[in-house]
């Protein structure tokens, strides 16, 4: 019997820049009022992951950060757990990143800080941000509050280019030091400290709520939401996934623009629930 169902929320509960259907949200309601414990599993910050779940009136545990941080309630802040990179591989992640002069954020407790991208290779996430494109003097102050604020003790850094080269020199370069580098998209890395992810995140809060793997259901689209597949007992990837987590799954459910997430909620929680 599944006790837990952990999921991503971006390209899983709801498709790549649309909203949550009724269908999705009516199945994540009867979870909740059956005792199933939700957990949203993101790479958002903590306030844009809860947002959705307030909205609908949910109280649940939430994994943000991309696993960097655990807190047991959406409704206010309440970190139980909390992965950060220690200061000596911040400055370095910095430095390289600085120096490959793409767009790039930190997540820092509840705060995200920019840097727009100097290399002219453009990036998608960059076109939709609040980032804009300084002139000398706003991108050097960007800089040195990346550098004073943003490169402490950050949950995660994220680099953003449409350069695929680039991103894959700089994973190459991250993976070296040791750290956990993956992605959200085609276009991203997130780089986080050794081991960490949204995988030891759920098996943290788990222990702590005594859930068992096999109690658990863990839903991605992403290389980001291998971990988290990892920790769990059925571990379902969605049909627009990345190709490499579909190989760590034993469901496929179908894109997320045709509401598989609430198929599989409806197939294997709550249709064995009503038995």
């Amino acid at each position: 019997m599944i006790r837990l169902l952990a999921s991503d929320i971006d390209g899983t509960l709801l498709p790549i820049g649309g909203r949550m259907s009724e269908r999705t949200k009516h199945a994540l309601k009867r979870l909740c009022d059956n005792g199933v414990v939700l957990v949203p599993a993101t790479g958002r910050c903590y306030f844009n992951a809860t947002g959705p779940f307030r909205e609908m009136g949910i109280d649940c545990p939430v994994i943000s950060c991309n696993g960097g941080r655990v807190d047991m309630h959406c409704t206010c802040e309440s970190p139980v757990f909390e992965d950060t990179i220690d200061r000596e591989s911040s400055e370095k992640v910095l430095r390289l990143l600085l120096d490959a002069g793409c767009f790039m954020t930190s997540y820092v407790g509840t705060k995200v800080y920019a840097l727009p991208e100097i290399n002219g290779y453009g990036s998608k996430c960059m076109g939709i941000s609040e980032a804009g494109s300084p002139d000398k003097d706003e991108y050097e102050a960007l800089k040195r509050t990346m550098v004073e604020e943003g490169s402490v003790n950050p949950y995660k850094y994220e680099a953003y280019s449409d350069d695929s080269r680039l991103l894959c020199e700089l994973k190459r370069e991250l993976t070296a030091m040791g750290l956990s580098v993956s992605g959200a998209f085609k276009f991203n890395l997130e780089i986080m400290a050794p081991g960490a992810g949204k995988g030891r995140a759920l098996k943290t809060l788990a222990e702590k709520l005594g859930i068992s793997k096999s109690e658990i259901m863990a839903l991605g689209d992403g290389s980001n939401d291998i971990s988290l597949l990892e920790a769990a007992g059925l571990p379902v990837a969605m049909d627009n996934a990345s190709e490499s987590l579909k190989p760590k799954a034993k469901r496929i459910a179908p894109d997320a623009s045709l509401d598989g997430a609430a198929q599989m909620i409806e197939t294997y929680v709550l249709a064995e629930i009503s038995k």
